[in-house]
């Protein structure tokens, strides 16, 4: 059977249309955002003195620029890659890890602090990505880059110096509507995601919040509402609840040591 003429053309003119359409979409990353590496998007926002600050800059950007991001955690070889290369007086970048997670069990391979569940959070940190001597057991980490390589270093063992680089990476939207389906939330255990001896410790600067709570279920509402929120301590006997940046934060000692409950956040 043959094809009348007027079907070809009208068929290369759907497929044209379909190639210019495909040709003409939008960048994977919405600006500010960059893209570095395969559909993976950062933002350089700027500097900030200390990890909450730090925290706080990625959380705007849903306020700012209506998306989400965290402070990065993975990928941090292409994260530096946004900073500014004329900037060579601030060295340092924060970033959402922690190094009792990436220290479990004497090896330098650990989890991001930032998923309970343990499910896709695996991260491999290579011995030469250490700076020497580290990790040194409970620090905020940063990362040392000349633009393009880094080390990691615990943040109180750094040289003094009042700014450090803050680096976001998207979150998208898909994602962070799947997070408000509901408020679960999982108990760790001795060893999940990593063994705590005590939940009392010296670090306070991972503490985003604590308040006064009706029970553990409203404790877990506070922090489903705070994206940058990876766990909760519930105090059973004073209800008071804590929010925290990182799975594995010990609470501050100045707080009471007995009944507290704590819990992860599942993404």
């Amino acid at each position: 059977m043959a094809v009348a003429p007027q079907s070809i053309l009208c068929l290369f003119t759907i497929l044209n249309q379909i190639v210019q359409t495909s040709a003409t979409c939008g960048p994977i990353c919405r600006a500010p955002f960059v893209e570095i590496g395969r559909g993976k998007c950062f933002f350089d926002s700027g500097t900030a003195p200390n990890i909450s600050e730090a925290h706080y800059k990625c959380y705007l950007t849903k306020s700012n620029y209506g998306l989400h991001s965290v402070l990065i955690a993975t990928d941090l070889d292409k994260a530096i890659q946004v900073l500014p290369a004329s900037n060579s007086t601030i060295k340092y970048a924060w970033t959402g890890i922690n190094d009792y997670l990436l220290e479990q069990n004497g090896d330098r391979i650990g989890w991001r602090a930032v998923n309970a569940e343990l499910k896709d959070v695996v991260i491999d940190e290579k011995d030469e990505k250490w700076a020497y001597e580290e990790p040194t057991h409970g620090g905020t980490l940063m990362l040392q880059t000349d633009g393009s390589s880094y080390k990691l270093h615990t943040s109180y063992l750094f040289p003094k110096q009042s700014e450090g680089h803050v680096i976001c990476q998207l979150i998208r939207e898909a994602t962070v509507k799947l997070h408000s389906e509901s408020f679960r939330m999982t108990k760790f255990s001795s060893t999940h995601p990593v063994r705590l001896n005590e939940y009392s410790g010296q670090a306070e600067e991972s503490i985003w919040v604590f308040s006064p709570s009706v029970s553990l279920l409203q404790c877990a509402f506070r922090c489903k509402k705070v994206l940058e929120c990876r766990s909760i301590y519930f105090n059973t006997m004073g209800k008071t609840c804590v929010l925290v940046m990182f799975a594995d934060t010990k609470l501050p000692n100045k707080l009471p040591g007995r009944g507290w409950i704590r819990m992860g956040r599942i993404f």
